[in-house]
C-alpha cells in the first residue's frame, strides 16, 4: 500500500566515506561515557578521535562497498530503567538501550545521506514535524491550531482525531520497509546495505552485574539508534496520501487527522470515515490503532452538544486545549508546574547561592513557561504565570514578597513571561519567514520597505 509518486529521475546510492566524513560523525556524537556491550563508548572514542579515523573510514568503505552492516555491531545492550509503582511489574521499567559507539558512526554517515536525499527532493509529507532539521513540536501545534482557527473563521465544526499506535516503533516490518525504500530511488547496493542493518539483531539484558542470553529482534527499527527515527518517518510517511478525507498533521508516530463542516453531524462521520482509513493503513503496514485510547475532540466556537465518545478538553503533543481554544487549561496545568517546582526553589534557597537558584529556575520554571508559549502566552489568563514567575524571582534575589522585581529581571538577566512571549514570536517568524507577507507581495515597487513583514 504505497501512494506516493516519487520521480523517475531521482535516486540515492551511498558514495564511499572520506576521513572528513567519519571525523565529522564521530564528533557529532555527544561525550556519553555509558559503555556499551564491548565496553566501549563515545567519550574513550571522541578523546582519541585521530587513533579511529583511518581504520573507520577503510571498514566503513569495505561495507558500503559490500553492501554489508556488520553483525557485531548490531548488538544491543538494554538497561531496563525503573520509572514508578510497583518494582515487580515489568510495565514500570523504561528499557534504555545501548548500541555499540562503532555502530552510531556508521549509522551517522548513512543517516546524514539518506536524511538530504529524502529533503533535498522534498519526499516528506509536509506535515510531518518530527525528527526533521528545523521542525519542532511548536510548528506542529500552530499547523493544528492555524487550521482550527480558519474553521472557526468559516464558521465551521473541526473535529480532530488523536490517534494512539500500540508500539509503532517496534512493530516496523523489516520487509514493508526495504518495499517503501526501494520505491523511493534507493539503489539495489543501498537496499541490500540497510536490509543487511535491520536484519540479524540481537539484545540481551543488563540488570546488576548480570547479563541475559542474547535474543533476536525480528521487528521494529532498532532503539537508541542513530538511523531508527529516519526509517520510522520514511516508513508511515505515505500514509496521508492514502486517504484525502482529513488534513493529518504527525509529530513521529503522534498522528492527527482533522476534518471540518458547516455541519457537526457531517464533521463527525467525515472523521468516523478517516479514522476507519486510517485504521486500514495501519493494519496494512503492521501498525496497530489503538481505538480506545484515540481521542476525538470537537473544537468550534458555537455551542454544540453531542452523544458518544467526543471529548470537549484535548491533549496534543503536551498542549491542553479547550473546544475553544482559549488556552485556560494549559494556563492552569503551567501554574501548578510552577507552583509546585516554586516550593522546590524555595526550599534550595536555604543552601545554595543565587546564581545557583537563576540555574535551577531555567530548569524548573522557565522550561515549562517556554513551551509553546507562541500559541498560548497571548492567553487573558497567561497573568497567573507572570504572577508566580515574579514570586520564583523573588526568591531567587532573597527580596521581600511583596518587594518591586523589575530591577531583579534585569539584573540576573531573566526576561519577563511577556518579554519572553513576544522573543519566541520573533524568533519564530524569523525562521518561517515564508509563512508571512512582506510589502513586496502587494505591490511591485523595489522600496527600502519591500522586504519589511506587513503588519
Amino acid at each position: 500500500m504505497f501512494n506516493i509518486i516519487v520521480p523517475n529521475n531521482i535516486s540515492l546510492s551511498f558514495d564511499y566515506v572520506t576521513p572528513n566524513d567519519v571525523r565529522d560523525a564521530i564528533t557529532s556524537l555527544s561525550a556519553s561515557r555509558a559503555k556499551d556491550i564491548y565496553g566501549m563508548n563515545s567519550y574513550l572514542i571522541k578523546r582519541n578521535i585521530n587513533m579511529f579515523i583511518s581504520p573507520l573510514t577503510l571498514l566503513i568503505n569495505g561495507c558500503i562497498r559490500s553492501g554489508t552492516f556488520p553483525d557485531c555491531l548490531k548488538v544491543a545492550l538494554v538497561l531496563p530503567l525503573f520509572k514508578k509503582g510497583n518494582a515487580e511489574d515489568m510495565s514500570n521499567y523504561r528499557p534504555i538501550s545501548l548500541l555499540p559507539v562503532f555502530s552510531k558512526i556508521f549509522e551517522r554517515i548513512v543517516e546524514k545521506r539518506l536524511r538530504h536525499y529524502f529533503e533535498t527532493n522534498k519526499l516528506f509529507y509536509t506535515n510531518q514535524y518530527g525528527f526533521r532539521n528545523g521542525k519542532a513540536t511548536t510548528d506542529a501545534l500552530i499547523t493544528f491550531v492555524n487550521n482550527a482557527v480558519l474553521c472557526f473563521e468559516q464558521g465551521k465544526y473541526a473535529v480532530s482525531a488523536f490517534c494512539d499506535l500500540s508500539k509503532a516503533f517496534d512493530c516496523v516490518n523489516h520487509n514493508v520497509l526495504l518495499q517503501k525504500l526501494k520505491k523511493y530511488g534507493l539503489n539495489n547496493m543501498a537496499i541490500k546495505l540497510i536490509q543487511s542493518y535491520l536484519f540479524n539483531r540481537m539484545q540481551a539484558v543488563k540488570i546488576g552485574n548480570s547479563i541475559s542470553n542474547l535474543a533476536h529482534l525480528r521487528r521494529g527499527v532498532p532503539q537508541g539508534s542513530v538511523l531508527g527515527p529516519l526509517l520510522f518517518l520514511i516508513y508511515i510517511n505515505d500514509m496521508p496520501y492514502y486517504s484525502s478525507r482529513a488534513l493529518s498533521i504527525f509529530f513521529a508516530d503522534d498522528t492527527t487527522l482533522n476534518v471540518s463542516s458547516h455541519s457537526l453531524d457531517d464533521a463527525i462521520s467525515k472523521s468516523s470515515l478517516a479514522i476507519n482509513d486510517a485504521e486500514m493503513w495501519f493494519a496494512a503496514n503492521d501498525l496497530t490503532l489503538n481505538r480506545n485510547k484515540t481521542q476525538t475532540s470537537i473544537f468550534a466556537l458555537r455551542p454544540f452538544t453531542t452523544t458518544g465518545k467526543f471529548s470537549h478538553n484535548s491533549i496534543f503533543l503536551g498542549m491542553r486545549m479547550d473546544c475553544k481554544l482559549r488556552w485556560n487549561e494549559h494556563v492552569n496545568y503551567v501554574s501548578t508546574k510552577l507552583a509546585g517546582n516554586i516550593f522546590a526553589l524555595r526550599n534550595l534557597a536555604n543552601y545554595v547561592s543565587p546564581n545557583v537558584l537563576r540555574i535551577a529556575y531555567f530548569a524548573l520554571c522557565q522550561s515549562h513557561m517556554a513551551y509553546g508559549i507562541v500559541i498560548w502566552g497571548h492567553a487573558p489568563t497567561a497573568k497567573s504565570v507572570f504572577s508566580l514567575q515574579r514570586r520564583a524571582i523573588r526568591i531567587i534575589a532573597r527580596i521581600p514578597y511583596r518587594a518591586n522585581c523589575k530591577p531583579m529581571f534585569i539584573e540576573f538577566g531573566i526576561m519577563t513571561f511577556y518579554s519572553l512571549y513576544v522573543y519566541s514570536c520573533l524568533c519564530y517568524a524569523k525562521a518561517n519567514l515564508q509563512c508571512f507577507n512582506t510589502h513586496k507581495d502587494f505591490h511591485a515597487y523595489n522600496t527600502r520597505n519591500s522586504e519589511n513583514l506587513c503588519n
